[in-house]
C-alpha cells in the first residue's frame, strides 16, 4: 500500500479503482502498477493504493513520482478546465 499526494484541484476527476503508476527515485527504471483504494484528505489531498511489489524495490518513506489515469481527455478539455476553474473560483473572489 502506498499513499500519493495529489492536487486537490483533481478531486473531481479522480476516483477509488483509478489505475495508478509510480516510480521511486531510488529504482527510476522500474515502474510499479496498482489501483486507487481510496482518497483522504487529511491535510491535503491523498491516493491511497495498492501496488504490486514483486520485485521487493519498494521500501517505507520513499519518494517518487505518480501518474494516475483519470481517463482520456482530450487536450482542449484540459486547457478549458483551467480557465473555467479561473472564472469560477479567482474571478469570483475579486467581487
Amino acid at each position: 500500500v502506498v499513499e500519493v499526494k495529489l492536487d486537490e484541484a483533481d478531486l473531481d476527476i479522480l476516483s477509488p479503482g483509478s489505475d495508478i503508476q509510480l516510480r521511486v527515485h531510488a529504482f527510476p527504471s522500474i515502474k510499479n502498477y496498482g489501483k486507487v483504494i481510496k482518497l483522504k484528505l487529511s491535510p491535503s489531498l491523498m491516493a491511497v493504493a495498492a501496488v504490486a511489489n514483486s520485485s521487493n524495490t519498494l521500501l517505507p518513506e520513499m519518494t517518487g513520482y505518480a501518474k494516475v489515469s483519470c481517463g482520456k481527455v482530450s487536450l482542449a478539455s484540459l486547457s478549458m478546465r483551467k480557465v473555467t476553474r479561473f472564472f469560477r473560483l479567482e474571478f469570483w473572489s475579486w467581487f
